[in-house]
């Protein structure tokens, strides 16, 4: 019988083992470093993993294990990434009729729809800077929207 070497995922099917990210900016394979590397004046990041390319492009890993939050990017893309996440999380956090996990997934749902594309291709982590642009401007219609449905429904609002 061979030996046990381990397990190879974690409970979510996450890799516990270095695997091969490719760049999302110039599509070179990247290597694992950990957080001194990326972030030399962040003690606090020194522990954490990412995957990086030679080009300065980078991606962070789920914690406890090696798989990476999304594509690795350069700095214009992680911070078209950033905003997105700053109108898309309010569009799900705030849902009181739902589990964080369905409110998530449906949010995912509605953002792959407005985009045109598959819900299974709809992750902020994998998108391009155009893509992440074209998101944060959906999600800020989303938000409208919803704000406009909040006055609406209020007291003061209904006509008599």
């Amino acid at each position: 019988m061979p030996a046990r070497t381990g397990r190879r995922v974690d409970h979510n099917g996450h890799s516990l083992i270095e695997i091969e990210v490719r760049c999302g900016e110039c599509g070179a394979p990247t290597g694992l470093v950990d957080g001194a590397t990326i972030h030399p004046r962040r003690a606090d990041l020194a522990h954490l993993r990412f995957y990086a390319c030679g080009c300065g492009a980078y991606v962070g890993v789920h914690a406890g294990t090696l798989q990476p939050l999304g594509t690795p990017a350069g700095p214009a893309t992680r911070a078209a990434r950033t905003a997105v996440h700053r109108v898309f999380d309010p569009l799900w956090r705030d849902r009181a009729d739902a589990s964080r996990a369905v409110a998530r997934r449906d949010a995912y749902r509605w953002l792959a729809d407005r985009l045109g594309i598959r819900f299974e291709d709809c992750h902020i982590g994998m998108m391009d800077r155009p893509m992440a642009e074209r998101a944060r401007a959906a999600c800020m219609r989303g938000q409208a929207a919803r704000s406009m449905r909040r006055i609406d429904a209020t007291p003061a609002n209904v006509i008599g």
